[in-house]
């Protein structure tokens, strides 16, 4: 985080950027309105900094998982009467990492590319 009177470095922030959202129920070509889809996809560019161990962006999204994953209600209880079915499974928050469809683990190492010219040619013409 940013202190006053300290000035932001390469490196410093860790960013989320959504690529893509996929959700919604289809009729046809077309979606039904004021529906809420039985599920949804999204897919981020995550940039982690080099000062953040890439340990701890697993378990910030592993935590972040589980708070949004609702849990569904006891069996016993009276709210619960009306709800059946498919509505009564538990709705579940989580992530992958992309590698993973191809059997990779994810990456708990930094890959950093050399920002000194000498090293790299090709951040020199930045």
């Amino acid at each position: 985080k940013e202190k006053v009177g300290t000035k932001m470095a390469l490196g410093d922030v860790t960013t989320l950027n959504i690529t893509v959202m996929e959700a919604g129920v289809r009729a046809g070509n077309d979606y039904v309105y004021n529906c809420v889809p039985p599920s949804a996809k999204m897919s981020m560019d995550v940039r982690i900094s080099p000062h953040m161990d890439p340990a701890d962006m697993k378990a910030l999204l592993d935590g972040w998982c589980k708070e949004c994953s609702a849990q569904s209600v006891d069996d016993g209880d009276a709210a619960d009467a009306a709800v059946s079915g498919e509505n009564k499974k538990k709705h579940k928050l989580t992530w992958s990492y992309i590698g993973s469809q191809m059997g990779d683990e994810p990456p708990m190492d930094h890959a950093l590319t050399a920002t000194d010219a000498k090293v790299n040619p090709w951040y020199g013409a930045f």
